[in-house]
């Protein structure tokens, strides 16, 4: 019997930070960038609270940085992660 884990990426202006694996206990957060390494590997309740500290994180990133308009823009996507196809295959 096969099981299928949920998958979501979590992304930045269209690049892809991370991806948040289901495990037995929770959501395990794989850093797909430097930005998000700090972050790598950690285990979230849910995809939900993987994706507010990526939020977290990038406020404080911003908030280092010089901003005219002193805003953080909103540019974190959220989409659930499709299976490649040869992981159908046979499932």
């Amino acid at each position: 019997m096969s099981t299928f884990r949920q998958r979501f990426v979590i992304e930045i202006a269209e690049e892809a930070i991370g991806l948040v694996v289901q495990e037995q206990d929770g959501f395990r957060f794989f850093a797909a960038s430097v930005i998000s390494a700090p972050l790598d590997r950690r285990l979230y309740a849910s995809p939900g609270h993987a994706e507010d500290a990526c939020r977290n994180l990038m406020r404080e990133a911003w908030r280092h940085r010089s901003r005219p308009c002193g805003r953080t823009p909103n540019l974190i996507v959220f989409r659930r992660a499709e299976p490649p196809p040869s992981a159908m295959i046979g499932g």
